[in-house]
């Protein structure tokens, strides 16, 4: 993790070492969106768990199942008014 944190392709994160909370826990999902500035309206979550998706739904944020089709991913956000 430390190596893609450092590539600047991450702007924020919640590591659950570091900041003692981590999916599916609500806590988690406000902590990184508090951190972010943004509400839940305003964010996708994709996962390849979907206990985790069902966590991120729980509490109104829009998820996604991913299983490494692509095209398929990009397909439903796409469907769902995301650009990507």
């Amino acid at each position: 993790m430390g190596q893609i944190l450092e590539t600047g392709w991450i702007d924020v994160s919640v590591i659950s070492g570091r900041d003692g909370v981590g999916k599916p826990s609500a806590a988690a999902f406000d902590l990184i969106l508090s951190r972010m500035g943004m509400p839940r309206s305003d964010v996708c979550f994709i996962d390849d768990q979907a206990f985790q998706v069902e966590a991120a739904e729980a509490l109104g944020i829009r998820a996604f199942v991913f299983q490494g089709d692509v095209p398929q991913l990009r397909e439903q956000l796409r469907a769902e008014g995301l650009v990507f």
